[in-house]
């Protein structure tokens, strides 16, 4: 139903929930779900139950990485991977605030790109920076007014 998909990728289209313009998505179709968009570069698309990761500028990218810098990694991934338990404390993390960093310490680097994947696939946050073993991610808070 209308109320509930876009016309056309890139178009914008006012729901109850959100105000939201939807990034091209390779789903073979330009009608493109609404629900779960929020604002321009910050769009999480679910379509068949997987989040696509968020897409951040230069300028964007460089303010977190300024804004990352401090931090201390909150998570760290241990030699099971990602479990259950290491994804709800990433969410947990992300939710309560925005910017966090991950350490893959016992992984090699193929491992630690594979684990990046499937964290920022599972929870829909964006890759700030990867620097060895520590990985930056960043998600906007939800917006509680629409929770």
């Amino acid at each position: 139903s209308l109320e509930n998909t876009c016309l056309a990728v890139g178009s914008r289209r006012t729901t109850g929930l959100f105000d939201a313009t939807i990034p091209p998505v390779a789903t073979g179709t330009s009608r493109v779900p609404v629900g779960i968009a929020c604002g321009v570069r910050r769009a999480i698309v679910r379509y068949n139950r997987q989040t696509m990761a968020l897409r951040l500028s230069a300028k964007e990218r460089v303010h977190l990485k300024g804004r990352a810098h401090a931090l201390e990694p909150v998570v760290h991934i241990g030699n099971a991977g990602v479990t259950d338990a290491v994804m709800a404390e990433i969410e947990r993390a992300l939710t309560a605030h925005e910017l966090i960093k991950v350490r893959a310490g016992g992984q090699e680097r193929d491992e630690r790109e594979a684990i990046l994947e499937t964290i920022l696939s599972r929870t829909g946050a964006a890759a700030v920076q990867t620097v060895g073993k520590v990985m930056v991610l960043w998600r906007p808070k939800p917006d509680e007014s629409n929770a």
